[in-house]
């Protein structure tokens, strides 16, 4: 689910496209954090204190979507960092995005959490209006530097946008 709900995003731009299999093939492999999610995300079935989380959205005993949440290193203490977004096709436009964004919201809250921040390739339009209509705003555009991340691409870097969104009692 989460390689469909990633890859399914395309783009002219060939260079996007192996970005994203590179970064689904790291994210899948066994260093990766989707290998053992977990350990990764620190989940816990006790009620001890966590900082990070991991939530995924299920129909029919099937998962149709995930999103997680870690730490803040930009803003530590104060905000939680939205990571793993996806939503497999067939749920998409349904508001299964947005109840996971809106449950994140909740239990960062419930931590006394009052922002979260996030980072998408800017070519992914529809995610960056998606975010906007669930409260984000872009607070600046940036470079990543993929090129001892991700091989044969024609270039190594590609842009990315920023985005927060503050949360309300």
């Amino acid at each position: 689910m989460f390689q469909e709900g990633l890859l399914s995003y395309t783009s002219a731009d060939g260079d996007i496209q192996k970005i994203q299999q590179s970064f689904v093939d790291m994210k899948l492999s066994t260093s990766g954090d989707m290998y053992d999610i977990y350990e990764s995300y620190k989940i816990s079935t006790s009620e001890e204190e966590v900082d990070r989380n991991f939530w995924v959205a299920v129909i029919d005993d099937e998962v149709i979507g995930c999103v997680a949440a870690i730490p803040s290193t930009l803003y530590p203490g104060q905000a939680v960092e939205l990571l793993r977004m996806s939503v497999h096709r067939e749920y998409r436009r349904k508001g299964v995005a947005s109840k996971l964004i809106s449950h994140l919201s909740k239990w960062a809250l419930s931590k006394n959490i009052k922002k979260i921040h996030l980072d998408t390739l800017s070519a992914m339009e529809n995610a960056i209006l998606f975010y906007q209509s669930n409260g984000f705003v872009i607070t600046h555009e940036g470079i990543l530097d993929v090129s001892d991340r991700f091989l044969d691409l024609n270039s190594n870097h590609t842009n990315l946008t920023y985005m927060i969104k503050f949360l309300d009692d």
